[in-house]
């Protein structure tokens, strides 16, 4: 997490270098590479290196559904490597793989990830009344996570936002 926060701030080397010291304790314990790789996975997207957030994600899922917690860390794995996916423009791909990871029910906790992640893709791909009958399905939900943990509720914010712009209401979007 300290590594996270590190690249947050703009400082790359030291959250880097604190990843990678992470890597190597994890090395001892599932759970804790998991957690890892939920970080990395993220960081490598904050950092644009893309390819490499969806290889770290990609192994991560695999290693999820191998170990039985491909609904908790796994969903999370899923939804850090589709948004590498949409940065790369590779929609069909994170179609591909969101399909899936949202069957799998995960908890709101980690439901709520991927949720964003297909109303992204759905505004992005030009599908905008998808995207608000999703939003309006899964509403509930999302509050609920919104009002428990600020990453929810400013992705759904954003999310919020682009299907405004998408649908030309500048004063809702703002």
């Amino acid at each position: 997490i300290r590594g996270v926060s590190h690249v947050a701030r703009g400082e790359v080397r030291e959250g880097l270098d604190d990843l990678e010291a992470a890597r190597e304790l994890a090395r001892t314990s599932d759970s804790v590479m998991l957690r890892y790789r939920v970080n990395a996975s993220d960081v490598m997207t904050l950092l644009g290196r893309y390819e490499d957030a969806i290889g770290i994600g990609e192994a991560g899922t695999r290693r999820a559904r191998e170990l039985g917690v491909e609904r908790t860390s796994g969903a999370m794995l899923f939804s850090n490597t589709v948004e590498a996916l949409l940065a790369l423009g590779d929609w069909k791909r994170a179609e591909a793989l969101l399909g899936p990871a949202l069957a799998l029910d995960a908890p709101p906790g980690f439901r709520v990830h991927l949720q964003r992640m297909r109303l992204w893709l759905s505004v992005w791909k030009g599908e905008v009344s998808t995207a608000v009958d999703l939003v309006r399905g899964w509403r509930g939900g999302m509050l609920v996570q919104s009002e428990i943990e600020m990453q929810s509720r400013l992705g759904f914010a954003r999310v919020d936002a682009e299907i405004a712009l998408a649908q030309g209401d500048l004063e809702s979007a703002w």
